[in-house]
This record gives structure tokens, sequence and C-alpha cells, in this order.
């Protein structure tokens, strides 16, 4: 099951982050998709696992209404 997390900035504005893996027989991916939200880049990526911290310092998450930047506790995770 992927890690999928709620952002919530103090405006309210609201976005989303999901992980998920991309395995071959050669190598295994960590990706992170960013939804609704201003980012460097709206998908990060890392060969192994990724986890949300390294995510938000990658994609520099910045909300789309008032300009904040976003970090961790931005973000609620709501399933494992």
């Amino acid at each position: 099951m992927a890690d999928k997390y709620k952002i919530v900035c103090n405006c309210g504005c609201e976005g989303s982050a999901k992980f998920y893996e991309k395995d071959s027989p050669y190598s295994a991916w960590g990706i992170w998709d960013f939804k609704n939200i201003d980012c460097k880049s709206d998908r990060v990526q890392k060969a192994g696992y990724m986890t949300i911290l390294e995510a938000i310092n990658d994609a520099e998450p910045i909300c789309s209404g008032c300009g904040m930047k976003l970090n961790e506790q931005h973000f609620i995770q709501i399933n494992k």
C-alpha cells in the first residue's frame, strides 16, 4: 500500500502527496507525486526508498494560495 498525505496550509489550501515504488529486475525507485501545490518538481524520486522528509526537501513545496513554504508540520498521513 502506498503512503498518502494530505497537505494543509495555514490559509486553508489543500494538496496531497503520494508515495509509490517503481520496481524492475535491476533497480527500485521511491517516487513521491505532489498534487495541488506549487513545487520545484511535482515528482521527486531516488533509487531505493525515499522518506517524506527527503521528498519535502527535494520538492520544496509552497502553498499556491498564499506562497507559504510548507514543511512536515503541514503533512497529515492518511494511511500507511
